[in-house]
């Protein structure tokens, strides 16, 4: 075994060990920090799409073309919902961009504060931004129902429509939860990589 050790002095054997390199640098949590930020305000807008192009037309069309006096309330709460969720949905999600000379601690915090901004973003979309859609939508699937009854076409008529509503649904859940755990690892390896 002592001859499995080498013969040189402690300080040679310190110099020539391999140095641990983090694989973080600051450009590269600057430009993180850039991609991630130009994705949250994707999705942000994409939630004034979805109820601009989405829940508006769905909910007007109903209001106007129903006589049923529940579906006329609601499409018209969808709206409302639509419309009070943008306003609870964006506010206080627009930040401040990192200073240019930020150190490499700033900029991991300001890293941070992006990935918890986005995480709370992601916990308001589903009930501020996707909620009013998927009533609007089941409004308009019974509105559907009438209409295929009074046009007296089977109510089985509607499935197909039924069918794609409940596809997109777990569509929307799938690439949620994906994008979900992907921002937990990323603040995880930031928290890792904070207690090198």
């Amino acid at each position: 075994m002592p001859a499995d050790l080498p013969n040189d002095n402690p300080k040679t054997i310190w110099q020539k060990q391999p140095t641990d390199s983090s694989h973080m640098t600051l450009d590269s949590i600057r430009k993180r920090s850039r991609e991630l930020r130009r994705k949250t305000r994707r999705e942000m807008f994409g939630s004034i799409f979805v109820a601009l192009f989405g829940v508006a037309p769905l909910s007007g069309f109903g209001i106007v073309h129903t006589h049923s006096i529940g579906l006329r309330l609601l499409f018209g709460c969808a709206l409302l919902w639509a419309f009070a969720g943008q306003f609870a949905l964006h506010r206080k999600l627009w930040s401040a961009s990192a200073p240019g000379d930020a150190g490499l601690h700033s900029g991991l915090e300001f890293y941070r504060q992006e990935l918890q901004r986005r995480q709370h973003f992601f916990r308001r979309v589903m009930p501020w931004s996707v909620g009013p859609l998927l009533l609007s939508v089941a409004g308009f699937v019974l509105q559907l129902l009438d209409l295929a009854e009074a046009f007296n076409r089977p109510r089985n008529s509607v499935i197909p429509f039924c069918v794609l509503f409940v596809v997109w649904l777990i569509a929307i859940l799938v690439i949620r939860s994906r994008s979900r755990r992907d921002l937990e690892r990323e603040l995880a390896e930031l928290a890792d990589a904070q207690h090198l």
